[in-house]
């Protein structure tokens, strides 16, 4: 009797220990804004026609992922778009990944 209990305490410790290994790292919600920062940088520098940008609120949709809204604006053709910038912790590593959806532009006449 003592024995089972003995291994049902084994088992359950090593699965406990098995989740905890299993566990993923959390996006955190300040680097995840820096991101998008840069990310919305990085996209205003490539294309030239970007005037102004912001960053706005950002938001955790899950323990691996912050989404954050982003404007961009060119004064020079009158344009602007708005779109969600992506920060999500790629699936069982340490590493993260950032990107664009669902971008959207329109003309300000």
């Amino acid at each position: 009797m003592k024995w089972k209990a003995v291994l049902a305490v084994l088992v359950v410790a090593l699965l406990g220990t098995a989740a905890i290994a299993e566990a993923t790292v959390k996006m955190p919600f300040d680097q995840a804004r820096a991101w998008s920062k840069q990310e919305v940088q990085q996209w205003c520098s490539e294309t030239s026609d970007c005037d102004t940008w912001k960053v706005f609120s950002c938001h955790r949709f899950s323990r691996t992922r912050v989404d954050c809204g982003a404007g961009i604006a060119s004064h020079r053709t009158r344009e602007y778009c708005v779109a969600i910038v992506v920060n999500k912790v790629i699936a069982n590593t340490d590493e993260f990944d950032t990107w664009f959806r669902a971008e959207q532009c329109g003309s300000a006449e």
